[in-house]
């Protein structure tokens, strides 16, 4: 039987704190986070932004939206028909997509204030994760983050099915600003293998563990399954903060053909195909804990962050 509801941790309490998310981490992967710090009117001026954003004309998404600018636009498609993204690769690009998207001054404004206040808060998540462990320092001082806007069409076609499909993200840690509008957010509960509903709650974030942090953790940390299901013909939007990796600068160290022909040939094989259970929990609330033990391509996957994680080294 699934365990109901998430941790719910106060950012603002002194003491204890940094042992609760230690513990939310081992024991679901996830929490939500109140009193976190950043102003309810950005987070809602942001999503504005977003909206926005992703009004402008495809053609000029396509255009800018790409490696060379810093940036990443992702069409919708087959694999998910229902959502569509923009991502800024590095945060320290924003100035980037704010030039070639040519927002306004107070969209920029609003995209640096809110980068600024999420990069703050998940380096404040990185010390108090450090201190969880008995540790001293900035953990994610320097480490390459990934602001992602994502925007989901659901339709009535699209409800009951998912609008992602079933997987763990690849970094350290996720903080998302989830939509008032989208109650789909499903995480895997590791006990029992049951899904858990993580319902909105207005004015706070939910935090995931992701792979990266699973290793740095030695296992001992959950790199939560989750996806989203559609429950309501909406159109929603959701934005994420990946902390990805270790200084970026580091890896200029590592341009050898040892790294290249890792990272060439090992990364098609990250890419998450569920499929094995996903048909199943399309169905049921319930993900076949065998399967979660046995998809080789979660080893791979694994095997993959960990070959990268000792390179940078």
């Amino acid at each position: 039987m699934a365990r109901v509801g998430v941790p719910v941790i106060d950012m603002q309490k002194v003491e204890g704190s940094s042992g609760e998310i230690v513990k939310a981490f081992e024991e679901w992967g996830c929490f939500r986070m109140v009193n976190h710090g950043v102003p309810s009117q950005l987070m809602a001026d942001m999503k504005a932004v977003t909206s926005s954003l992703f009004d402008l004309p495809e053609k000029i998404q396509d255009w800018t939206a790409n490696t060379k600018h810093g940036m990443r636009y992702i069409k919708r498609g087959v694999i998910n028909p229902f959502c569509e993204g923009l991502s800024i690769s590095n945060i320290l690009s924003v100035d980037n997509l704010c030039d070639n998207l040519v927002v306004s001054t107070h969209q920029r404004e609003i995209i640096h204030k809110y980068t600024k206040a999420i990069h703050d808060l998940a380096r404040l998540l990185g010390r108090k994760l450090m201190k969880g462990h008995g540790l001293i320092g900035d953990l994610f001082d320097g480490w390459c983050c990934e602001l992602r806007m994502i925007k989901y069409h659901f339709c009535q076609e699209s409800v009951g099915l998912s609008g992602t499909d079933l997987h763990s993200d690849h970094t350290f840690l996720t903080i998302l600003l989830d939509d008032e509008n989208l109650n789909g957010l499903l995480v895997v509960d590791k006990y029992s293998g049951e899904f858990v509903t993580i319902d909105h709650v207005p004015d706070t974030l939910v935090v995931n563990a992701g792979d990266i942090g699973k290793i740095w953790s030695n296992g001992r940390y959950c790199n939560v399954l989750h996806k989203v299901r559609c429950l309501e013909p909406k159109v929603c939007y959701s934005i994420a903060f990946l902390c990805l990796d270790q200084p970026i600068q580091r890896w200029k160290h590592h341009q050898n053909w040892l790294t290249r022909i890792t990272l060439v040939f090992m990364f098609p094989l990250i890419i998450r195909n569920t499929s094995k259970f996903e048909h199943q929990s399309e169905q049921s609330s319930v993900v076949p804990l065998t399967c979660l033990a046995s998809t080789p391509l979660h080893k791979l996957n694994y095997m993959y962050v960990s070959v990268c994680l000792l390179l940078m080294s």
